[in-house]
């Protein structure tokens, strides 16, 4: 599993199936609760990432040399991603809360979002054409 995956599955497997339905994001409320709204924060910032990467794939699907490249681009963003996170928050423990407190979700989602956020930032600018080519340099 992935480490940046492991808050929203600690989330996931603290609710029972009677007070997942029950448990709403509120960012004033309590610590689950905060928790819960930075989980599905990067989670969305994260599907914002593959939905650009997609279109990005496609958008220079002829450029089969660009196409390599941004694939070990992505992978190497993604182990950079969970290795920042893994030594942003070192634990012995899979949950990462044991070693860190209940806020931990919280913190470890927040900078979930954080790298996402900028390889958006960064593929948007791949897809905008301002990153490839002698144009750039």
């Amino acid at each position: 599993m992935h480490a940046t995956l492991l808050p929203a599955a600690f989330l996931l497997l603290s609710l029972g199936t009677n007070s997942m339905a029950e448990t709403t994001c509120n960012p004033e409320g309590t610590q689950f609760e905060k928790n819960l709204c930075a989980v599905l924060d990067a989670k969305a910032a994260d599907a914002e990432v593959q939905a650009l990467y997609g279109r990005l794939r496609t958008a220079r699907a002829a450029d089969r040399a660009f196409l390599a490249a941004l694939e070990i681009a992505q992978r190497a963003w993604l182990g950079y991603r969970d290795a920042e996170i893994a030594a942003a928050f070192p634990c012995e423990h899979e949950d990462k809360s044991i070693c860190h407190g209940a806020s931990t979700p919280f913190h470890v989602a927040r900078l979930e979002e954080e790298f996402s956020r900028e390889r958006i930032a960064r593929l948007q600018r791949y897809l905008d054409g301002e990153w490839t080519g002698p144009a750039y340099y």
